[in-house]
C-alpha cells in the first residue's frame, strides 16, 4: 500500500503536464486556458475562461469494487475561473427641446 500512497502524492495539478503517465481514458485530462480580446471604437471586451481539469484518483482505479464504480460515474474536479467583461458606456447627447409658440385663440379678437 506505501506505493500507492506515493503515486498519489505525485498526482497534483503541475505534474499532470510534464511527468505524470497515466493514459487519458483512466487519469486525466487537460484542456487549454483561452484568452479572447475584441476591441472596437466604442466597446472593449475582454473575456477569460479556464476549462475544467478532470482527473480521477489512480489508486482508486486498482481498487476491485470502487474501480469498476469510478470508471463509470469519474471523480471529476473543476476550477474556473469567472468570465470577465469590460463594457464602456456610450456618452448620450442631450435632445434640445424645442420652445413651442402660443398660438393666438381665434375667439380673441380684443388684440385688433
Amino acid at each position: 500500500m506505501p506505493e500507492l500512497v506515493s503515486i498519489h502524492s505525485t498526482l497534483h495539478f503541475s505534474s499532470f503536464s510534464s511527468s505524470c503517465s497515466i493514459p487519458p481514458s483512466t487519469g486525466y485530462e487537460i484542456s487549454a486556458t483561452t484568452t479572447t480580446t475584441t476591441t472596437t471604437t466604442t466597446t472593449t471586451t475582454t473575456t477569460t475562461t479556464t476549462t475544467y481539469i478532470y482527473y480521477y484518483y489512480y489508486y482508486i482505479f486498482h481498487h476491485p469494487v470502487l474501480g469498476s464504480f469510478l470508471q463509470s460515474t469519474g471523480v471529476k474536479k473543476k476550477i474556473k475561473e469567472k468570465k470577465k467583461k469590460k463594457k464602456k458606456k456610450k456618452k448620450k447627447k442631450k435632445k434640445k427641446k424645442k420652445k413651442k409658440k402660443k398660438k393666438k385663440k381665434h375667439g380673441d379678437k380684443r388684440s385688433k
